[in-house]
Parts: C-alpha cells; sequence; structure tokens
C-alpha cells in the first residue's frame, strides 16, 4: 500500500472518530436543560365587544416562591399601614366635621348680618376664613384616604417586582412567546395602558401558569384575569387564602 493511501486513510479515521460520540462519552454528558414554549394574547374586550390586542406589552415570569414571599412581603406592609392611617383618617374626619360646622356658623353670622342692614365685612371675612379652612381640611381627608386605597390597588402590588427567570414583549397583534421549566408554577405578569379618550385605562395581570412537558401551552392574558377581577388564576386570590 503506498504511502499517500496509508496518509488518506488515517485522516479519514480521524475525522469520522471526531464526530461520533462513543457510547461512555454520552453517558458522562450532564443532560441539557429541558424547557417548553408558552404562547400567549394579551388583550381587552371592551362593552362595545371590540378586542382590543395590546402590543409592546412585557410579560414576566417569576418563579413561585419568588412572587409568593413577594406578595406576602407587600400584604404583610399594606396591613401595617392600613393601621397607621387609620387613626389619622378618624382624626382628620372629626376636624374637617368641626371645620364645616364653623363654616356653617360663619354662614349663618353672615346671612343675619345681610338681613340686619348692618356691615357685612367683618361677617363675610370671617366666613371666607372658615371656608378655607374646610377646604383644606377636606383636602387633608382626601389625601389620607387615597393613600390608604392605594395600598389595595394593583399599582401598589406592581412596585418592585421580583426579576423573572425571562420576559417577552408582544408583538402589534398581542401575542407573545417564551421558553419555560417543564413543571414549575410561575407568575405571569404584565402591565399596560391604553388612551381613551382624555382618559388613560391602566391594565395589571398577575397569573399563574404550569407548562406541561408535552403540551402546548396558550395563555390568554385579557378581561377574565386581570388583577382587579376574581379568579382562580390570580396570585393575590391564592395569597389572600392563605392568609385567611
Amino acid at each position: 500500500m503506498s504511502k499517500t493511501l496509508l496518509l488518506t486513510l488515517s485522516m479519514f479515521t480521524l475525522v469520522f472518530t471526531g464526530c461520533s460520540k462513543e457510547p461512555e462519552t454520552v453517558a458522562r454528558e450532564a443532560p441539557r436543560p429541558v424547557s417548553v414554549g408558552l404562547n400567549g394574547d394579551v388583550f381587552i374586550v371592551t362593552r362595545g365587544g371590540e378586542n382590543i390586542k395590546l402590543g409592546l406589552v412585557t410579560v414576566t415570569a417569576v418563579p413561585e416562591t419568588a412572587m409568593l414571599s413577594y406578595v406576602q412581603i407587600r400584604n404583610a406592609l399594606a396591613d401595617n399601614e392600613h393601621l397607621r392611617l387609620r387613626p389619622q383618617i378618624n382624626q382628620a374626619r372629626e376636624t374637617l366635621a368641626t371645620a364645616r360646622a364653623v363654616e356653617n356658623s360663619a354662614n349663618d353670622a353672615y346671612e343675619r348680618t345681610i338681613q340686619s342692614g348692618s356691615s357685612t365685612d367683618e361677617a363675610w371675612d370671617k366666613y371666607k376664613r372658615a371656608g378655607e379652612r374646610s377646604r383644606q381640611q377636606q383636602a387633608a381627608l382626601t389625601s389620607l384616604l387615597d393613600a390608604d386605597a392605594y395600598l389595595d390597588s394593583p399599582a401598589f402590588f406592581f412596585e418592585n417586582v421580583p426579576a423573572g427567570v425571562c420576559s417577552a414583549k408582544t408583538d402589534a397583534d398581542g401575542k407573545f412567546g417564551m421558553a419555560l421549566p417543564p413543571g414549575a408554577r410561575v407568575a405571569l405578569v404584565a402591565r399596560a395602558q391604553r388612551q381613551v379618550m382624555d382618559k388613560t385605562e391602566e391594565y395589571y395581570w398577575m397569573v399563574w401558569v404550569t407548562p406541561q412537558q408535552g403540551q402546548p401551552t396558550r395563555v390568554f392574558l385579557s378581561n377574565d384575569n386581570l388583577l382587579t377581577v376574581p379568579s382562580t388564576e390570580s396570585v393575590l386570590l391564592a395569597v389572600d387564602r392563605k392568609r385567611s
């Protein structure tokens, strides 16, 4: 056999051996991580029945443990803040009631002054000052009530949401897709807004989903599972049940 033929056979053997895997080599390899596809749609149906597809919405998959811990912390913070604000609200209500009584009394005095034909300057000045105090107290009470209501709002539960294992952004048709570990429950977190005339509507979702190996998983984020709607898929509903 010529040297040229021997060299050719040797090169072929090396190339063939490098492309194949011996059984023991395959057995020593670490298993590749498995993931399954999850597809979804984000949309809102108006009262008139129009289907509004929401594009450019970021959907994040947050692991179950991290999400449960986060919501429990937010619930505890909300409870503490409610307790702190309650006496302030009660005090503000009493102060407002007193201010309105003073305003009404000043108004009566002003009306009597008009009827008597006397100068109304002093009575009018007292009435104006009393009215201003009432408005200030009303504003203070409204501010406290707004702060208290915010603690139960979706926006409060979207502050500092934990980082997700992955995220995706919806396309112009409101569709998104991501790859997730099978069998691991995650919370799909999304927030969107839409301008309606001179009003901005905001939508919030925190929805449980568990992708399964070999099963196509499709999720719809819509009116039915908004954070403000009672739903078995809701993260907040699950945590509230554990609290009760």
